[in-house]
């Protein structure tokens, strides 16, 4: 199998990765997709469970009465004491 890189920063990326860690261009490229796979995977399967929690706390807020809108007058009085 074949892959032609063509970008000379990935190139230089893989280079410089390999000679760090001992690795060949294939392996740290190899190992690099690893990780990232890893990472987008992790990421996709906490999305839903970050939704249904949001969504919970939407309904709880929707569930609320509406108390209408308020400003400071109805908080302090003419004088700035707490009513």
């Amino acid at each position: 199998m074949s892959l032609d890189i063509k970008d000379s920063e990935t190139v230089a990326l893989a280079e410089e990765v390999a000679k760090m860690t001992g690795m060949t261009k294939t392996s740290a490229i190899r190992e690099a997709l690893k990780l990232m796979r890893a990472r987008l995977a992790k990421e996709q399967t906490a999305a839903p469970g970050k939704r249904e929690r949001l969504a919970s706390v939407a309904k709880r807020v929707q569930a609320q009465p509406d108390i209408g809108r308020f400003d400071a007058d109805d908080l302090y009085d003419d004088q700035g004491v707490w009513k």
